[in-house]
């Protein structure tokens, strides 16, 4: 953990907003790699899809990382292995099995207490992607929720925790696992976590805005952390992109 550049703020807009601003102000982006910005408070918190990420004052964990690998993979490998490190440093820590909704989203008690939202930094000067930034968001013990997600939102019911330890142990955990570039183990406990498996759920597609809501069964999360799905027609899927819902109405 020691080699870590830590930065820890009492309040932002957001994590992933200032890690990009500490991208554009570098002179060469290997001088931020394994940066990890953490935060108290976020004001504009970000999720997927240009989605708020409700982030009050002392309630949870908000947090940021910077990562210059040598090799790019997808967006969804750097996503799937981040939700994987979740679940594992919350159980070695407090000792509390979560669970994984496809595709960026950590469960407890049918609620989502965490989200995770992987983005590539492309530089403006040569228009490549040269890093990707990974922001993780945990509930440790929120309990206000706005009315919109109060259904969904869920906490740990963790008080007093060490948030600086917590952000540094899974950052550590991160790099480690990004490094190791073994996405084949991670894949398998990324399945092992997997609370869709064998349901039937209600899927919003993100790519093919034109497409309707559909219902499918799923069968399996792919090697390459796709949605293995078969619909009412008996047509078997792999979806790359999506939203989710295992509540059929």
């Amino acid at each position: 953990m020691s080699n870590l550049n830590f930065i820890h703020l009492e309040k932002i807009d957001s994590t992933n907003t200032c890690a990009k601003n500490l991208l554009d102000s570098s002179k060469n982006t290997i001088d931020v790699d394994r940066c990890v910005i953490c935060a108290e408070e976020q004001t504009c918190g970000r999720g997927r899809m240009n989605r708020s990420f409700y982030s009050p004052a002392a309630s949870g964990l908000y947090m940021s990382v910077i990562y210059c690998p040598k090799e790019f993979k997808t967006a969804a490998e750097y996503t799937a292995t981040a939700a994987v490190c979740v679940c594992d440093v919350i159980n070695e820590l407090f000792g509390i099995e979560t669970s994984i909704k496809w595709v960026n989203d950590i469960y407890l008690n049918s609620k989502k207490i965490c989200g995770i939202l992987a983005e590539g930094y492309i530089n403006p000067k040569t228009q490549k992607i040269e890093a990707i930034i990974v922001g993780i968001g945990i509930n440790l013990c929120t309990e206000d929720f706005p009315p919109e997600i109060l259904e969904k939102a869920g906490s740990l019911h963790l008080k007093n925790v060490d948030k600086v330890n917590l952000a540094k142990k899974l950052a550590t955990k991160l790099f480690e696992n990004y490094d190791k570039d073994e996405f084949f183990q991670i894949i398998k406990e990324y399945r092992k976590k997997s609370n869709v498996i064998g349901k039937k759920v209600k899927i919003s597609p993100v790519i093919n805005q034109e497409q309707k809501d559909f219902e499918a069964l799923v069968l399996d999360i792919t090697d390459e952390a796709k949605l293995k799905v078969q619909t009412e027609k008996n047509e078997i899927l792999c979806l790359e992109s999506g939203e989710i819902s295992t509540k059929i109405i």
